[in-house]
């Protein structure tokens, strides 16, 4: 995870330093700037002369590196149209960009997360079909549109909510916040909702195909057909609906689960007595195959968090990760004495079997069908050179602990 994280660090310095030098080379190279802060009638000498104090006369390369130079110090220079500090106006305009990124940020999550969730479980309503219809509007309608059409129908026709500006700010000191008074907010409604309804549709249809997805898997399949009823939430959003329940199983799926928070969820949906119950399989294929599948892995989708994970995890590494487990249901004082468990044992494929179970494991669940394809060849060369099978080790491990009685 930190070679990932090192790495999209690394990319976006280059891309960043990529969007600077195209927007210092159209700076450069498109206009004159001297010509836009002096008037038509500043000489040629007096134009000159501020040339060579604002070292507009140097090679594009020495400017652009004296300009990135001083922004790693934090100086951006003087704006040319306000004589002004750059660092000082970005200060002066944070409170309202950051305030305006929040509230936005804030609509986009809590409407489109709820909104995925209904047209990914009522996939045939009407509802449904009318909320994925407005979401193709969302997305197609460029966002400067639909600032333009809110501002007309809102603030120009019914005169209902202000159309530029801040309203009524409060100052805290050298922060200014519009959202201590009602004019501050009726005044970033509509720039705020112009902002969310991009985000808000794309996070409503990722949400729904990430939900689709799940209820397509085999184990809700076989729930539905045993006359199981399914419920698909986080567990930790789960509402139980004041039920309570002898046994919570989590099997290859507590790593995704706040374990604090999980667990003392938990320990609310037991009965006293009842039983926690979190066990997973830790395989150790034969290097033979897993090098390969490891290199391929890295080819197919180099940008995927498990593509710079080594071909063989380290044991060790998940035993730590189940001790954490036992200790955080420990912390929560709910549970007895956590359980260990560790069991050893093997199983043999074809390189047919393995093949047809490989494309449920990990991060191969999401990948598209070509680049799932190019991995299994690599894989299948390599058991066939094997022989046409293997012997895989797997190690289960197993966190177990019984809901203590309510004093």
């Amino acid at each position: 995870m930190l070679a990932f994280l090192v790495q999209r660090l690394f990319q976006a310095v280059l891309v960043m330093l990529a969007v600077a030098v195209i927007a210092f080379a159209l700076f450069n190279y498109v206009g004159d700037p001297i010509s836009s802060m002096v008037g038509q009638d500043t000489s040629v000498a007096d134009r000159e002369r501020l040339r060579q104090e604002l070292g507009l006369d140097d090679s594009f390369i020495v400017q652009f590196a004296r300009f990135v130079g001083r922004a790693a110090r934090g100086d951006f220079g003087l704006s040319y149209q306000q004589a002004r500090p750059v660092g000082q106006i970005i200060l002066e305009k944070m409170p309202a960009t950051l305030e305006l990124s929040f509230v936005a940020a804030t609509l986009a999550l809590t409407i489109g997360v709820p909104m995925g969730i209904y047209t990914g479980l009522h996939r045939d309503t009407w509802l449904s079909q009318l909320l994925l219809a407005l979401s193709l509007v969302g997305v197609s309608l460029p966002t400067f549109l639909i600032g333009i059409l809110l501002i007309l129908v809102f603030a120009v026709l019914l005169g209902w909510l202000p159309s530029f500006g801040r309203g009524t700010v409060v100052h805290i000191g050298w922060w200014t916040t519009g959202f201590l008074t009602a004019e501050g907010w009726r005044a970033i409604i509509l720039p705020a909702i112009t902002l969310a309804l991009f985000q808000m549709t794309l996070i409503m249809r990722l949400v729904r195909a990430e939900m689709i997805e799940v209820l397509r898997t085999d184990y809700i399949k076989f729930a539905r057909a045993r006359g199981l009823p399914v419920e698909v939430a986080a567990f930790e959003a789960w509402d139980p609906d004041d039920r309570r329940f002898d046994t919570v199983i989590a099997a290859q799926s507590w790593h995704w689960v706040d374990p604090l928070t999980g667990a003392a969820k938990a320990a609310r949906v037991l009965r006293p007595t009842g039983r926690l119950a979190i066990f997973g399989h830790v395989f150790e294929p034969p290097a033979e195959w897993a090098k390969p599948f490891a290199a391929a892995y890295r080819r197919v989708v180099p940008d995927s968090p498990f593509a710079n994970l080594p071909p063989r995890r380290p044991l060790d590494m998940y035993q730590a990760m189940y001790a954490k487990f036992a200790g955080t249901i420990r912390e929560t004082g709910q549970f007895s004495e956590p359980e260990q468990w560790r069991f050893d044992w093997e199983q043999s494929y074809t390189r047919d079997q393995w093949l047809a179970l490989l494309p449920t494991t990990g991060g191969l669940t999401r990948l598209r069908p070509d680049r799932l394809a190019d991995i299994l060849d690599e894989v299948g060369t390599a058991i066939d050179a094997l022989g046409g099978a293997f012997t895989m080790h797997y190690t289960t491990l197993a966190v177990s602990a019984a809901r203590v009685s309510t004093p």
